[in-house]
């Protein structure tokens, strides 16, 4: 049986470059299981759930 840890992906919205660095460099050093995707504003952001959700229900 192989048990490979879970990971998380964890969605930024923000528009400001340099605040999202800021938390980008935090998740780097916090947690190898940590994806974090970074969207600059919030109509990408619904475009992207969408599609996550499209592909987890196989469409």
């Amino acid at each position: 049986m192989n048990h490979q840890p879970q990971r998380f992906r964890i969605l930024l919205v923000e528009d400001n470059d340099d605040q999202s660095e800021l938390v980008k460099r935090c998740f780097e050093s916090s947690n190898d299981r940590l994806e974090l995707v970074w969207l600059s504003d919030g109509e990408a952001a619904i475009g992207w759930l969408t599609a996550v959700e499209a592909q987890a229900s196989g469409d």
